[in-house]
């Protein structure tokens, strides 16, 4: 399965009128590859390449996976912060 054909070999203003929301930079002309700026732009292609149309499952999952992210950068933080204190 290749990415949304429409998008194909598009500049990213024509590939962004096509697909209706901003993000994707790049779609290769084969629909091989291609590049957004976020992972929800990446995913929105991913769902639309693939004739899915209820977004509602993914888009709480990448709200779960980002809220995790940034807990674990958070922790990560904290045990830098942590160890930097406790060499001094």
């Amino acid at each position: 399965v290749g990415l949304y054909n429409p998008c194909r070999g598009k500049s990213a203003e024509d590939i962004e009128a096509e697909l209706g929301f901003p993000g994707i930079t790049f779609v290769h002309n084969s629909g091989f590859l291609g590049q957004g700026n976020t992972l929800e732009a990446g995913l929105r292609l991913c769902m639309v390449s693939l004739g899915l149309t209820d977004s509602a499952p993914l888009m709480q999952w990448l709200e779960t996976y980002e809220a995790g992210r940034v807990e674990r950068e958070r922790e990560r933080d904290a045990a830098g912060v942590a160890a930097a204190t406790s060499s001094e």
